[in-house]
């Protein structure tokens, strides 16, 4: 068995709504919780999950493009020739995935961790170019609506509203990961709650007005891919028009093994991941 360390929501020093600065790191949030997760590794699953039974699926994913293309164009949208193709390549995953016929990328955000966890992980704040190492739900109804205006033409926005739609995030190493792996939560092990499990969380600085961070229960069950490698991706429902996930799309977030002892001496985690709507 594997198990790690994951970070989740644990409310605001002031008991007002919380906020999150992306470029400086000001916030009113209380430190996260920490609990201790067991990881399932997908690749020693015998039934593979997939986007329309799990909401996420591990998919082979060979890419042209290499680091360095990411380095000095860090999010999206981008109109550099390596992250448009980068976003074809996406796209026909996503299409392969789904059996969408329209498909449209629209942003992508590459993460390079800066320092070992044990060192680093309470000091680092730049959200938007390091591994996210709290339990999160990058959007709902609200932010989701939001995307699509702002990406299609209005004609075409409505056109999409009006029928069933989605957002897939493609999230894929750039080299081998050694730490720091993305953990998914299967959102059939959400329990039913009294209170919300999820709460927003107001973004400055940032492509969006909100994220939901995830409060912790013992029930969660969480996925992994372990010494994943840049030939694979974990593509995963980030919204989905027709509700068919708890809480909206797949939450997740970097967790930590707990038997990572040398974590000092291991290479830092880069990866990649995108938005594609369908």
């Amino acid at each position: 068995m594997t198990y790690a360390t994951a970070q989740f929501y644990a409310g605001t020093k002031d008991g007002a709504p919380a906020f999150l600065d992306y470029a400086s790191g000001q916030s009113n949030l209380l430190p996260p919780e920490k609990h201790k997760i067991q990881l399932h590794d997908i690749h020693k699953l015998s039934s593979q999950p997939s986007l329309q039974t799990r909401g996420f699926q591990h998919a082979q994913f060979i890419s042209t493009i290499r680091e360095q293309d990411f380095i000095s164009d860090q999010a999206g949208p981008s109109t550099t020739d390596a992250v448009q193709t980068y976003y074809a390549e996406c796209s026909d995953l996503v299409r392969r995935l789904t059996g969408a016929v329209e498909v449209v990328p629209f942003h992508h955000r590459y993460r390079q961790q800066k320092a070992p966890p044990a060192v680093g992980a309470e000091k680092v704040k730049l959200y938007t170019t390091t591994p996210v190492p709290d339990i999160h739900i990058d959007n709902d109804s609200s932010t989701a609506s939001s995307h699509l205006y702002r990406v299609l033409p209005t004609s075409v926005a409505a056109h999409w509203s009006s029928r069933h739609w989605a957002i897939i995030n493609v999230w894929r190493p750039l080299a081998p990961v050694h730490q720091m792996p993305l953990a998914l939560l299967d959102p059939s092990s959400i329990p039913i709650h009294p209170t919300p499990l999820a709460e927003p969380v107001y973004t400055r600085s940032n492509y969006k007005s909100h994220i939901r961070g995830l409060k912790w229960h013992p029930k969660y069950k969480f996925y992994y891919i372990s010494e994943m490698q840049p030939e694979e991706a974990l593509a995963f429902v980030d919204y989905d028009s027709e509700r068919r996930w708890r809480m909206g799309g797949v939450a997740h977030g970097a967790v930590q093994e707990v038997c990572t002892s040398n974590a000092e001496e291991l290479p830092l985690r880069s990866s990649v991941d995108g938005m594609v709507p369908w």
